[in-house]
């Protein structure tokens, strides 16, 4: 039985191969100093939306850097029903327009777990909003949103989550939707010695709202099925010693995939990692970066 996340099932759809080095074997490449300073800001903001729901002082984490704090406060001008009345950052916020809801029930970083086909699948909502009769998944991202909602619509990411809150309670797959929240905004300028915000700066956090359907919960169960039976097939080979298969060439993927050359193609990319680079990695890492 292998546990398996949305990230995971992304691998496997963009490259059985890759799955392997990464799943399987355990590998991946040490990320950039640009990828390792974003990682850092979405674990920060991350945390900080944890502890404000739990009641917990994030003054610390607000501190140092203007452009994490008005990224915070941007989001709760754009999006106060996200947050507690009396959280830390309410002096930028009228607290009458946050809602006063005692029916709504909030729960970060919420986990869920389900199996299916012999497999472990868990998921983890960044924030989930249940009433009586609906309830809402929020996740946040920290790159750019998409121009393209309809490639996020079909990710493995939006799909399982919400077939994991509807297999795993009582809402129909109608009473359940799925909201992402790109926080980081636009570019942040400054200007003179108290570094204020100059003129005109945009700073707007985006959302896109995804509802759900029976339709697109027997959808997403088909898919799985399919999934995990080429999946099963693959991993019966591997164990007789046949690597699961390579993505066609022809998509371009391996001149800019750091397995490229552990996988012997022609088009290596020269600045991919070498073997040295190799080392074990936290899977739960691979989530948050959609390929």
């Amino acid at each position: 039985m292998l546990r398996l996340s949305q990230g995971q099932l992304t691998l496997l759809d963009t490259c059985p191969r890759k799955f392997q080095h990464v799943v399987l074997e355990q590998l991946a490449a040490l990320p950039s100093s640009e990828q390792q300073a974003s990682m850092a800001w979405g674990d920060r903001f991350h945390l900080l939306m944890q502890q404000q729901q739990m009641g917990l002082p994030v003054e610390h984490l607000l501190s140092g850097d203007r452009a994490f704090q008005v990224a915070v406060r941007s989001l709760q001008t754009t999006a106060p029903q996200l947050f507690d009345a009396g959280s830390v950052v309410s002096e930028f916020v009228d607290e009458r327009l946050l809602p006063d809801a005692p029916s709504v029930q909030r729960s970060s970083e919420h986990l869920r777990s389900f199996t299916f086909a012999g497999h472990s699948f868990s998921v983890i909502y960044d924030l989930l909003l249940t009433e009586p009769h609906q309830a809402q998944i929020i996740d946040w991202k920290t790159y750019p949103q998409p121009q393209n909602a309809r490639w996020l619509a079909e990710h493995w990411q939006t799909r399982l989550y919400c077939y994991s809150l509807v297999q795993t309670s009582d809402y129909s797959p109608e009473q359940v939707s799925m909201t992402y929240w790109f926080v980081r905004g636009g570019h942040l300028e400054e200007k003179g010695p108290q570094g204020a915000l100059q003129a005109g700066t945009h700073y707007q956090p985006q959302s896109l709202l995804f509802p759900y359907s029976e339709g697109q919960h027997q959808a997403v169960h088909r898919r799985l099925s399919q999934a995990l039976e080429r999946l099963e097939r693959w991993l019966s080979d591997y164990a007789e010693g046949i690597p699961l298969p390579q993505v066609d060439v022809s998509q371009g993927q391996c001149d800019r995939c750091p397995f490229s050359q552990r996988c012997g193609r022609a088009g290596a990319n020269p600045g991919s990692a070498l073997a040295s680079d190799w080392m074990m990695t936290d899977l739960a890492s691979i989530d948050e970066v959609i390929p």
